[in-house]
């Protein structure tokens, strides 16, 4: 039987004609939202005005009075870190100041601080408090910080890189939200102790 004269809206079968369509139930995660978001804005020129609050919250030092960071290094007996902790600080404020102008940068940037600022006082603070040393803290900050946040980035839209993470930590704690020496949560510290 011949049927090249056949004109149909579908498909044309002397049987079963088996369809197979992925569907995917997984939804999106919220850096894959950012990431399109992102590439949005690059296509377009779109240039955004103002700071989102979420990352506003972070530069606003948390202390009435703040104290350099120097001094909190001191306090936590970091003499040695200072040098290298005030360039991994300069280094993430030059990647703030790159992207500026996009929101979905701001929104990966905040979502590091803020996932920074948690694992830090969950994982690192404990740490701290025990007395353990530099050494032992450090690398701990290295697996159970910096890792899992460069992770989370998944396809890491910004390239962001590990020291730009221990930058932001540094830029945390220039802000008073981490330190670095042993505290009693209960015990009365002057401020920006």
């Amino acid at each position: 039987m011949e049927q090249t004269k056949n004109v149909a809206g579908g498909n044309i079968a002397g049987h079963d004609v088996i369809t197979n369509y992925a569907v995917s139930n997984i939804p999106q995660t919220f850096m894959a939202r950012l990431r399109e978001k992102f590439e949005y804005e690059r296509a377009n020129s779109v240039e955004f005005k103002s700071i989102i609050d979420s990352l506003h919250y972070y530069q606003q030092s948390i202390d009435q009075e703040p104290i350099s960071l120097e001094k909190k290094f001191d306090l936590g007996k970091r003499h040695a870190c200072i040098f290298e902790a005030l360039r991994a600080k300069e280094l993430f404020a030059k990647c703030m100041t790159r992207y500026t102008f996009s929101e979905a940068a701001q929104q990966v940037i905040a979502f590091c601080l803020g996932e920074i600022y948690q694992l830090f006082k969950a994982r690192i603070v404990p740490l701290i408090n025990k007395g353990e040393t530099v050494e032992v803290v450090d690398g701990a900050v290295v697996e159970q910080v910096i890792q899992p946040v460069l992770h989370q980035l998944e396809e890491n839209i910004l390239g962001l890189m590990p020291q730009e993470l221990e930058g932001m930590i540094y830029y945390l704690t220039a802000n008073c939200f981490l330190w670095w020496h042993p505290r009693d949560a209960n015990a009365d510290l002057p401020s920006g102790a």
